[in-house]
Order: structure tokens, then sequence, then C-alpha cells
């Protein structure tokens, strides 16, 4: 079976190895991003780049080309498929799904489909994936529960007579409802991203200059610095590998204000950054980097995803990237600074955690600044005990840390868009 992907210009050859936002680059005014297991392949972004952007941690094409299931691919230019009967994917990924989607009056993001284009969609020649599953949203309004961005991209199919049958919208949040009018399709991409690009990691042996902790923080996040103040605050530095960035005076007192923090010990934290670990770059978050010595130099990773939950009871979200998937492929156990429930949705994909060791009950807690707290006492308990017992404590684990790196390399989260995919196959 072949796979047509469609889009808006033909392929280019990488030249000059440069890049630009997140690993893409301009050629001719048109947005590429390559791809990052064969970097002599880029792929066309489609749609405006303004408001669309790279699947660059799993171009879903090459997804396509690896599984295993005889399936192959070709990279179409839209306008010359269009004059044949070929079938073929179309897919467009968003920055920021919702908030493009419900300013559509500015954005108008299917104005530029022609008739023709339109037509395909409508006869099943083409599948339509808009793809929210790297930077995914919750769709319903929190304070009526209204699912406004749903119903608003489905007030745009209508007023550009887009049938919704061949239309696809891949979320990476699980807590997004199906909607019975168009298809809705979670996508764990991180999960796949880190399983093609890792593998099993070998767990390789422990240093004599061991930490307890490990915690990467490359992007600025206001919970991250909020977690390094407390970690500064209670003097358990010593016991981390850390790193963050410095930031200017004015983050420094939305932070204050916003958590209420102590503005001296804040300020005296701040004069010792930044903290530098494995590379002094904090523009981008290295979501493929890997060194060996975050699993042969640290017992536990303290992973602070991209979200801490804004809301109370529930956070509404259950948005996991790359970021909780790294300490499962390397082999280690983790305590997660993220959203509500986080870790029961990983028990749910099979996999395993740690509560026969140590207090989770901070997943349970809606509030984020309590669940905040509550994950700094806990490792504080922790960090009472010595390297040698945490040391013991972790070999303990080994069956669920290899649990886990099995689970990851056996599951196929991309499974139900491969489903939708192979209907449209020629």
């Amino acid at each position: 079976m072949i796979i047509n992907f469609a889009y808006d210009h033909s392929p280019i050859k990488n030249e000059n190895q440069s890049y630009i936002d997140g690993g893409s680059q301009m050629f001719h005014n048109i947005a590429y991003h390559y791809n990052p297991y064969d970097n002599e392949k880029f792929y066309c972004i489609n749609g405006t780049y303004k408001y669309f952007y790279a699947d660059y941690h799993v171009p879903l094409q090459y997804v396509v080309d690896i599984y295993d299931d005889g399936i192959k691919t070709n990279y179409v230019v839209l306008d010359k498929i269009l004059e044949t009967d070929e079938k073929f994917v179309y897919m467009l990924t968003f920055r920021h799904f919702a908030i493009t989607v419900e300013n559509n009056d500015i954005i108008n993001i299917f104005k530029k489909f022609s008739p023709a284009f339109i037509e395909a969609i409508n006869k099943g020649q083409c599948l339509l994936l808009l793809n929210d599953s790297h930077e995914s949203a919750y769709y319903k309004n929190r304070s009526n529960g209204i699912d406004t961005t749903i119903e608003r991209l489905l007030q745009n199919c209508k007023e550009f007579g887009l049938s919704l049958e061949h239309i696809c919208l891949l979320t990476g949040n699980p807590i997004n409802e199906i909607n019975s009018q168009i298809k809705i399709i979670f996508w764990q991409c991180f999960e796949t991203a880190l399983r093609i690009m890792r593998g099993k990691q070998h767990i390789p042996e422990k240093s004599e200059n061991i930490k307890k902790f490990l915690c990467l923080n490359r992007m600025p996040r206001d919970h991250r610095y909020y977690f390094a103040y407390e970690m500064y605050k209670r003097n358990m530095l010593d016991s981390f590998n850390f790193s963050l960035n410095t930031i200017t005076n004015e983050y420094k007192e939305e932070l204050i204000s916003k958590y209420h923090l102590d503005q001296s010990t804040f300020n005296n934290m701040i004069t010792t950054l930044p903290w530098i670990l494995d590379t002094k770059d904090f523009q981008a978050n290295h979501w493929n980097r890997i060194d060996q010595s975050f699993m042969s130099d640290n017992l536990i990773y303290i992973v602070t995803e991209t979200l801490l939950g804004q809301y109370i009871i529930p956070s509404y979200t259950c948005f996991i990237t790359e970021k909780t998937f790294k300490p499962i492929s390397y082999g280690m156990p983790f305590i997660i600074v993220g959203e509500y429930l986080t870790l029961k949705h990983l028990r749910s994909l099979g996999y395993k955690t740690f509560h026969d060791y140590w207090d989770e009950s901070y997943d349970e807690i809606g509030d984020p600044v309590e669940r905040m707290n509550a994950i700094c006492d806990l490792i504080e308990d922790l960090n009472k005990r010595s390297v040698n017992d945490l040391l013991s404590l972790t070999n303990d684990m080994k069956n669920i840390l290899l649990h886990n790196q099995n689970i990851i390399n056996e599951r196929r989260p991309e499974q139900p868009v491969m489903d939708i995919i192979k209907k449209y196959g020629n």
C-alpha cells in the first residue's frame, strides 16, 4: 500500500544545516522542517507559517514509513495530486489549535483551500488531518462547559462547504471528549517520538559522583522557577543535578507576586543563575538530547512538565510531553511536577509508578499550588535518606523500570491514526 502525503510545495534537500524555530528552515520564503531521524529529509510546513507549525518531534509521514505493515509513502505536491484520482493525506499542524480556530474570523484557516481541494476532501479522495497532538488544549469553555473550540470548527467547515466525513482532529489531550460530529483521535505523539528516537536504553552502572535527583529545565515556565525556589529555600540543591536559566527583573517580580515568594530568598537564588548542567543553550527544549550521565550520575528524575495546571479541581488537561517519557526510556524512577492525575493516566497506558516506594498522593491533589507543596515535601522527605539508601531503593525498583522500558517500546500510540490513514491508501 502507498500513502500519498500532500504538501503545499515541493521537497528540498538540506544544504547548510541551519535551522530556525524548533528545527524549521526557510527556503525561498517557504517554511520546511527537517526529519530528526534523517536530517537529509525536509517536509514543507502546510498552511501559513504564522499559524501552522512543524511536527518536528515525530513527522507523521516518517511514522507511516517505518510502520511494520508493508506501507510506504510518497511526498506529493497538492496541486499535482489534485490533477489525479489518487487518494492522499493532507495535514495541518497547528501552533495553537484552539486559539487559531476560535479566532478564525481573523485567521480563517480554510480560506486558502481551492474549490478543487475542497471537492477532493468531500468526495473522500483526501483525508484532512488537523494536528493538535503536540500542543494540545482543552476544547471546552471552563466557565460553562460548552465545547466552544469544536463548535467553532464545525461552523468553519460549514461556511466553506467542507464535509466532516473525511476530516480528523488529532489531540494530545485525553480529556478531550470524542465528538459525534467530527472524528477526534487521541495520539500520545511524544510517546511515539521517544520510542523511535531512543529505543530501549541500557541502564548503566551508577557513578561515584552520584546525585539523588536530576531536574532538567530548558524553556522558562512559572512553576519551574517556583519548584527551584522551594528546593533552594529548603537547602536541597546540593542533592541535585539541576539546570535552570536566568530571568529578567520583570519576570522575577511576576513570579514573586504570583506565588507569594519571599523576595529576599528568591533574589538570592536568582543571583546564582544560570545553573548549567549539560548545555548553555536554553532557547530550545533539547527534547531529543540524551547523555549517559543522566542515568549514571542520578537516582531519581524530577520531571518538570510543560504544564502544572492553572485551575482548581480538576485541572482539565492531562497533556504529557517527552519530558515524562524520557525517564521511562532511560529506565529511571520519576516524580512528576505536572498536572492533576498524570500518574493515573500513565498507569492507564500500562506503565507502573512508584506508590509502593513513596507517597504518590500528590497526583490526586487538584489545586496546583497544593500539589507542588506536596511534591516538595515528598522530595524533602526522600532527601533525608542517604545516597546508598536511595540507591538500594532504586535497585529494588528494577523490575518496574524494565517493565516501563518494555511498555514504551511495545506500545503503538499511533495505531488509531494509522487505522484511519490506511483507508486512504492506493
